[in-house]
């Protein structure tokens, strides 16, 4: 949890206009990460998840009109031209850190995978 945490805020300090998507499930699941405020280990990552997911619901309460459907295109489209302006002042946390190791055979993987791809996309 600790580290999908850490790759959200990553996400979002970093490359926010570019992902929209999450921008959308974050306000879509607010209460979610509310319940981890009070951990210390997650306490500033949450502030920022929570700090974008408010600023953006009121960009998306704000810009569908009254009775207006509120389709996930348009809801969207709204976190895309939201987040040109967006000059949230989110907490500075460390960068996530991952360490790459090569299995010993790639090819146990990557072969049959390949396969699975061509077997898929060839009518």
């Amino acid at each position: 949890l600790h580290r999908a945490i850490e790759i959200i805020n990553s996400a979002i300090s970093h490359a926010l206009p570019r992902n929209p998507h999450l921008v959308y499930s974050l306000i879509e699941k607010q209460q979610v990460f509310s319940r981890y405020r009070c951990n210390p280990r997650l306490q500033q990552y949450v502030e920022n998840i929570e700090s974008v997911a408010v600023f953006f619901s009121k960009k998306v309460e704000d810009g569908l009109g009254y009775g207006e459907h509120s389709s996930v295109e348009r809801v969207v489209q709204i976190i895309k031209d939201a987040s040109l302006s967006w000059k949230g002042h989110l907490k500075i946390i460390d960068d996530v850190k991952f360490n790459y190791e090569q299995i010993a055979s790639p090819e146990e993987f990557f072969t049959p995978y390949m396969w699975s791809q061509v077997l898929l996309h060839s009518g």
